[in-house]
């Protein structure tokens, strides 16, 4: 348990600690401070308040009616800075915990997305959920139950010093006799038993609460997994219906609902005796003040006023001495959400490191006028070698065709060049990135309007409408005109023929020097695929590498590279000799 705090303790600070060593620090810090400062405004509040009892309902008991006028003015200013207090308290934990989360959402996301450590995140063999939920629900939940927390443990802390001083003042000396023993002394008994009752309440919850870490963290999980399983069948809805899957669709996601359900099954369990426990535990504290308290009240020692504050008193200091008690489902929480993030952060370091020691690959993007792959190995995330002394040059305005069976590694070259695939060993000497542009089969639409997808990428380089209306007639989707300013889900609306064209439409747009087409035009027929390739063509200064299968696709390149034969060891690349234009390689490995 000992060794579980530590670790718990040091991936919470792991985590936490980039916000207030980052650039937003001093707001943060103000803004905790302030917090801090509210906090003991409230508490104090509720010490005055206490106060207040003792004297209004002394003066109940005695009849003292200018005094009970008196206190029902002070009442209004008692509750008057409490509700103030604790209505800013939330206000502005509320602002520190949105500060925060955005800080660490662009953190994450920027890390995320960076070197497109997303996309190879997903290639690893490695088990690892939902990252998506881990920034989106998770880095609210973290500063969230902190500040809970914060505000809850620092409220303790005063509590706890503010009403022993009252327990302690209110109480005499009990004299317990133990028979033959003598008579044992407690001095502040109100104060110790207030200790005891809260020691051995806070002792039984995590005894019987501790359990709720482990189901918490696994409820998340596997919510978060059957929420994208749903996700993915609705993307897919139309193959679905098509290949009439329905049926085996529903039992699949009955089948990833059963861990969500059997696990909260097992949570309930474990709060409803939480819950048991904590309820008790509550309706007991005001209570056994009072009982604690009647001692002094009988023999007349104390009024109903002295009665009433130590009940009071007794309640808030068991609260605060239970915090435990009262926050260990926060607490279990917090420790789910920390494992999961750190989890993740382990993920991001773990990628970060093994490009910086691992990956061999020399890139150098100041070379437009040609493309330069000399490998000496290209693996899968495995470590099954795909490629070996692979050398492949390409010169700008030679437009290539690269063919081979499929799962060779034809896409996974395009990967390289892009820099997105971290197993590979060599140098490659290419253009800048922002003069490359890569289609790959199933093109990404975003959720946004067919002018913005049209000019994804490029927002300072807005195009006129009549330049768009020239391109989409290009493509044939000139039917599309009137609807480009509409902000839709076009990945579900259009087909994959329509969705290639709208991404070929961009390169006519945009007109890169390099374009890389991995089966970008797979789903258009042969009349559609040539005219948008002579579009393509007649670009001045682009250069096309195309990745495919179609016989039709040789007539606009005019060099061929197919690998004849496929080793996991070797890659066999052609080279040499003109036919009709093409040039089809016969090489020794």
């Amino acid at each position: 348990m000992d060794r579980l705090n530590r670790t718990f303790f040091r991936n919470f600070w792991r985590l936490a600690k980039p916000y207030w060593y980052s650039e937003e620090k001093w707001h943060a810090y103000s803004l905790l401070t302030a917090v801090v400062v509210i906090t003991l405004i409230f508490v104090g509040s509720t010490v005055l308040f206490n106060f207040w009892q003792k004297s209004f309902f002394d003066a109940l008991q005695n009849f003292a009616a200018r005094q009970l006028i008196k206190d029902c003015f002070v009442f209004v200013g008692v509750m008057g800075l409490m509700l103030l207090s604790f209505g800013y308290l939330g206000y502005v934990s509320g602002v520190l915990t949105n500060h925060w989360r955005r800080w660490l959402t662009q953190y994450y996301l920027q890390r995320w997305t960076h070197n497109h450590n997303c996309y190879v995140m997903q290639t690893q063999q490695q088990e690892f959920d939902n990252p998506d939920q881990r920034i989106s629900q998770d880095l609210y939940e973290f500063p969230n139950l902190i500040l809970t927390l914060l505000n809850g443990l620092l409220s303790s802390i005063v509590a706890i010093a503010s009403f022993s001083y009252i327990l302690w003042h209110n109480s005499t000396t009990l004299s317990v006799p133990l028979s033959s023993f003598g008579i044992i002394h407690i001095h502040g008994y109100l104060f110790w038993l207030a200790v005891l009752v809260a020691t051995i309440g806070s002792w039984l919850v995590v005894r019987v609460a501790r359990p709720l870490v482990k189901y918490n963290y696994m409820q998340e999980r596997y919510t978060a997994d059957f929420r994208f399983n749903m996700a993915r069948t609705r993307e897919y809805s139309e193959q679905v219906a098509f290949n009439k899957l329905d049926k085996y669709e529903s039992q699949r996601l009955r089948k990833r609902f059963k861990p969500v359900f059997n696990n909260y099954a097992r949570l309930i369990k474990i709060e409803k005796n939480y819950n048991f426990l904590k309820s008790g535990y509550n309706s007991m504290g005001y209570i056994s003040g009072f009982i604690a308290g009647l001692p002094l009240y009988l023999s007349k020692q104390i009024q109903l006023g002295g009665l009433t504050q130590i009940g009071g008193a007794f309640a808030n200091i068991l609260g605060a001495m239970s915090y435990i008690l009262i926050r260990y489902k926060d607490i279990a929480n917090l420790q789910a959400v920390t494992g999961r993030l750190i989890q993740f952060e382990e993920r991001l370091t773990g990628l970060e490191k093994q490009k910086t020691e691992n990956n061999s690959l020399h890139i150098q993007r100041n070379y437009p006028q040609q493309l330069h792959i000399k490998l000496s190995h290209l693996n899968c995330p495995d470590g099954q070698t795909l490629f070996a002394q692979l050398d492949l040059r390409i010169i700008q305005g030679q437009h290539t065709l690269l063919s081979a069976p499929s799962g060779s590694g034809k896409s996974t070259l395009l990967k390289v060049i892009a820099g997105m695939w971290p197993y590979a060993s060599g140098n490659l000497c290419t253009a800048a990135a922002s003069d490359m542009m890569f289609l790959a089969q199933k093109p990404y639409l975003p959720i946004a309007s067919l002018r913005e997808i049209a000019i994804a990428q490029r927002s300072n380089n807005a195009q006129a409408h009549a330049a768009l209306a020239r391109v989409f007639k290009q493509v044939q989707l000139e039917y599309l005109l009137p609807h480009l300013d509409e902000e839709r889900h076009w990945s579900q609306a259009l087909s994959l023929g329509e969705q290639q064209a709208l991404h070929l439409a961009r390169v006519l747009l945009q007109k890169p020097l390099w374009v890389f087409l991995d089966e970008a035009t797979s789903a258009l027929d042969i009349e559609r695929e040539k005219l948008i390739y002579q579009a393509l063509l007649a670009l001045p200064n682009t250069t096309i590498v195309s990745v495919g299968h179609r016989a039709s696709l040789t007539a606009f390149h005019v060099k061929t590279i197919e690998l004849l034969e496929f080793s996991p060891k070797v890659a066999l690349i052609s080279r040499a000799a003109a036919h009709q234009g093409n040039v089809l390689a016969n090489a020794d490995p």
